[in-house]
Parts: C-alpha cells; structure tokens; sequence
C-alpha cells in the first residue's frame, strides 16, 4: 500500500514535469523573467496602491476557457529601494499582507484558506489560496519580492478543480533571468507536527498561515470545524471548535522562564485581532489543560455577536490555544467543556 502511494506521487511529480514539455517560456527581460503561459499573454500596465504611495507595472495576463485553469498572470513592479528591500525581515511580511488586500476587501477573511513560505533563487516569497464560496472561484497568487521588485504570480480557476496540476505546473515554472542568489536567505520554519488528540464534534478542516516571528516567519495551523456556514449554533449554542498550534522552535520563549511564558501567553491571548477590533475581554483565569498550565479567557468578539472561550498554554516548544465560539452567554456549556476535556498532547 505505502509503496502503491510513493509510486503515485512520483508519477504525478513526473507527470507534472512532463506537462510543460513542448512549451515555449515566455521572456520580458525588461521584468527579468520568464515563464510557460499556455499560449502568448497580453501586457498591459497594472498600478498597486499600499498605504506608502501607488506603483504602476506591467501585467501579463491570459484568459482561456479551454483546461481546467480560467486566468493567467504575471505582475512586475518596481517598488522604490528606500521603502523595503527583499533583506529587511520585519518589514516583508507587512509588504506580503498588503498584496492580498484586493481579495481580503472582495472575500473576507475566511476566503484565505492557506499561506505558505516560497522562495525564488533564495529570495523571499508567499503563497496564499483565495476561494469564493459565492462565486464558486479560487485563486492561487505567489509573491516574490527580489532586491527591490515585487512580483505577483496568479492562477484562476473553478474550486472544483482546486488540486489540478496546470496550476503548481505554471507557478513553478517561474525563472529570473538573473541566476544571481540572494546571500541574506529569509529562515525557513518548519510546518508544525500534530502532536495531539482531540474529539471534534464533527469533521474539522486545517488551514496554515504564516506569521511574523521574532526570528523570522513561522507557521501557524488551525484545525478548525464550524457548525454550519449559516452563522447558525449547534444544540448547545457553539458555533466553532478548534484548535490552533504553531512550533516556537527549541530556541525561543519556550526557554524562558515559566513567569515570561505566562505573560507571554497572557499578552497573545489578550492581543487576539478578533478581541482588538471591538471584542471585549470578560473573564481571565489560569486554569489546566491536560495537565498542563494555562490561561483560560473568555470574551466577546465579532462585535459582541460571538463569545470566544480559549485555553493557551505551552507544551514542550508549541504554543496551543483550544478554541470554542458560541452565542453570548453559551460558552460554559457541556459540549464546550467535553470538547475541551478530550485534548491529549501524545
């Protein structure tokens, strides 16, 4: 069986090497790049506003409605050398952030279903997967950020055929003219492993983002199962159960000691975005999990509509953070409770 299942890996890998065969790359020399369009892009000038100023590039763009892919592109632009350049850590995961903004304003939040950490000749980059529920649409856009250009990679397609192979086929085909290697590299977290057990009350769906780090990127996973994408409750009165986890790596907070850790995890639980932007703490209190120490909060989020219940803790060098969202008033009900119960770190 496990033979069977390397066998079909490879072959896809092979297959989708052998999918650009007889293709002819693309070259703008000019953006410094080639790539394998399925046939001749149009060009034309696209202009990107961040909040330091508006930019204006080319973009190389197909449309099709044959294959399984619906749109093609390519965007170069040229940032000014003095606002942010592909060394400087603490600023590339804001530039990152900002180039999603278009999808963030026309989805939502929930649209963004994974981010992960890409690199062009060493130099930093992104991946971020958009998908449309009403449209019935996603998006796979990898941006890369080279000296002082910014460029944005992007496949359309229906989210039926989300897993085809044209779309990694197009993005990896991907080459800068310049072969030269960036000496100052972005660190490369691992993915976290999942070192637990838990009882969801039905089937969860996993989504990875990348947040900044003291040290550098890291990855944060959410397991995450909604009750029902109608904002309706279960019988209890739970919207949500999830659980979040990220690996901080051996040398970091984790090392520290157990009063910094406990004010570390107060301030990330305190600091959430969803209590920042109108929530409001109710209660806070250290509490167990498994054996372990934690904070136990409750608040009100989503401008009061939701209330989030949540146990942060550390375990050996990951941060966990079990998560239920309810109707105000509802968290402390026996569902929530049994959910919380039934985390085992393995």
């Amino acid at each position: 069986m496990i033979r069977s299942f390397l066998f079909f890996l490879i072959a896809c890998t092979f297959l989708a090497g052998c999918s650009n065969s007889g293709k002819e790359y693309f070259t703008d020399k000019s953006c410094d790049f080639k790539i394998l369009f399925p046939s001749e892009p149009s060009v034309s000038d696209r202009t990107i506003t961040f909040p330091f100023g508006s930019f204006t590039g080319k973009k190389f763009s197909l449309e099709t409605t044959s294959g399984l892919n619906k749109s093609y592109s390519v965007t170069c632009i040229e940032l000014p050398a003095n606002i942010v350049h592909s060394d400087s850590m603490n600023l590339l995961p804001q530039l990152f952030a900002l180039t999603q903004v278009d999808y963030l304003n026309q989805i939502g939040e929930g649209g963004l279903l994974n981010t992960w950490i890409r690199n062009i000749n060493k130099y930093p980059g992104r991946e971020f997967v958009w998908s449309n529920p009403k449209t019935g649409d996603s998006y796979t856009r990898r941006v890369f950020y080279v000296k002082n250009k910014l460029y944005l990679l992007e496949v359309a397609y229906s989210s039926a055929n989300q897993h085809n192979m044209e779309i990694v086929s197009f993005l990896n085909s991907f080459k800068l003219l310049n072969k030269d290697i960036n000496p100052h590299p972005e660190p490369a977290p691992v993915v976290p492993s999942k070192k637990f057990s838990i009882s969801f009350p039905g089937t969860p769906i996993t989504r990875r983002q990348v947040l900044p780090g003291a040290n550098g990127p890291i990855y944060l996973v959410a397991e995450m199962y909604q009750v029902s994408t109608d904002t309706q409750s279960d019988e209890f009165g739970n919207f949500a159960y999830g659980v979040n986890y990220t690996d901080f790596g051996k040398d970091s907070i984790t090392n520290s000691s157990k009063e910094l850790q406990k004010e570390f995890i107060y301030d990330s639980s305190i600091n959430n975005p969803m209590i920042q932007n109108g929530g409001e703490v109710i209660s806070y209190t250290e509490s167990t999990i498994d054996g372990n120490w934690c904070i136990e909060m409750k608040a009100l989020v989503m401008q009061g509509r939701i209330e989030m219940l949540t146990k942060t803790f550390f375990k050996d060098h990951y941060l966990y953070q079990v998560l239920v969202l309810s109707s105000p008033d509802k968290s402390e009900n026996d569902a929530a409770k049994k959910f919380m119960e039934s985390f085992h770190h393995k």
